[in-house]
């Protein structure tokens, strides 16, 4: 998967099947950790966040690599699908 330069309107890269290892991602650069922040917090759209909820986003999007937040992200889109939500 080709992260560079990725926006919310790409989140439909995010992997929508279950990860046997990490996500392909190119070097840690800025530009790949921000549009992984990106897809996190899009993968999170709708959900009511409380004050220590928008905390752990926070911390999350701060601290994680841009491989475990995809990863991350999939879990939630996935828990979407299965659960009929949008």
């Amino acid at each position: 998967m080709n992260m560079t330069n990725l926006t919310p309107a790409h989140a439909h890269l995010v992997p929508l099947g279950p990860l046997q290892s990490a996500p392909a991602i190119p070097e840690h650069t800025l530009g790949e950790r921000e549009a992984a922040r990106e897809l996190w917090h899009d993968a999170l759209r709708g959900l009511p966040l409380g004050e220590y909820d928008q905390q752990i986003v926070g911390w999350a999007a701060e601290t994680l690599g841009p491989d475990q937040l995809v990863t991350l992200a999939s879990l939630v889109e996935r828990a979407r699908i299965e659960g009929g939500g949008r």
